[in-house]
């Protein structure tokens, strides 16, 4: 059947009479009846033939920009397990998205950088489902690619004149940034001044982890605040980092939550997956934390 449209019915032959030379056959053409029993079988063709395979199950996905390459990898595996369901990825920022349900954004499951959000939305009743937290992350300082800025420790962060890109206060790295140095106050290898000296060489705020990084790639800052997790991303490959010191480290808790709470559906399915071996391995690969370690 490999052409199913109207082309590939055929109009019946002529039937010639036996018995009578060709040029002298009458051409007997088809009877009413005929025709219309030759248009249901036309139409049974195209029916079986071209007719489309069942329709998946769509699932509106908003998540974590830090989380896309991750949860890409992560849709295949999910998706081969469950091949009736698509799931449909959003992402932005883990504030930005949780504004966005607020306002009434059709959703199916919502992944944040910063589980709270989650809980919060579940507590305003717009998650509920099932929820979950799955993994955690670290912040870092990530420089711009060939290090233009010739920073080599935490310590030129407050060099006069160097260009710092962080996220805006209420997106979760931003948070765990403004976090971490509030922590670097109270070493005395830092101390207040380093802190003040670095705020003044922020030289631009954004509403998620893929701007900065967007900054650093095209040369218009020198370093950022960004995850541990995006030195694996395709975009960071050629940027070096900076760990912060131990008793200065923000850790971000990242969950997710369903909609609605009918278990046997999709988004449910999903949360339950997220914690799964192949997801744990996933999220692991891609530099993040999935356990105490």
């Amino acid at each position: 059947m490999g052409n199913c449209g109207r082309d590939s019915v055929a109009t019946p032959p002529v039937r010639r009479i036996s018995g009578l030379p060709e040029s002298h056959s009458r051409a007997v053409r088809p009877t009413s009846a005929l025709k219309l029993w030759l248009l249901y079988c036309a139409a049974v063709i195209i029916t079986v033939g071209c007719g489309q395979s069942e329709s998946r199950t769509e699932i509106i996905v908003f998540a974590a920009s830090s989380l896309a390459e991750s949860l890409n990898q992560i849709q295949t595996e999910f998706e081969s397990l469950h091949p009736e369901a698509k799931l449909l990825f959003h992402f932005a920022g883990s504030q930005q998205l949780r504004s966005q349900i607020e306002f009434g954004a059709a959703v199916d499951v919502y992944v944040s950088a910063d589980a709270t959000m989650v809980s919060d939305l579940a507590n305003m009743n717009l998650l509920r489902g099932a929820t979950t937290i799955f993994a955690k992350n670290r912040v870092q300082v990530l420089l711009a690619p060939g290090n233009p800025g010739k920073i080599g420790s935490l310590a030129d962060l407050s060099i006069p004149g160097k260009r710092i890109v962080i996220g805006v206060p209420d997106v979760p790295v931003g948070r765990a940034a403004r976090e971490t140095l509030a922590m670097l106050k109270n070493i005395p290898a830092f101390g207040p001044e380093f802190v003040k000296s670095v705020a003044s060489n922020i030289a631009s705020e954004e509403m998620n982890v893929r701007g900065v990084i967007v900054r650093l790639a095209l040369g218009e800052a020198d370093a950022g605040f960004a995850y541990e997790s995006d030195s694996h991303t395709a975009s960071a490959r050629e940027m070096t980092s900076i760990k912060f010191p131990k008793d200065a480290t923000i850790e971000v808790h990242y969950g997710a939550g369903a909609a609605n709470d009918d278990a046997a559906e999709f988004p449910a399915r999903f949360i339950e997956f997220l914690t799964s071996d192949t997801a744990r391995q996933i999220l692991e690969n891609h530099g993040l934390i999935v356990n105490d370690s």
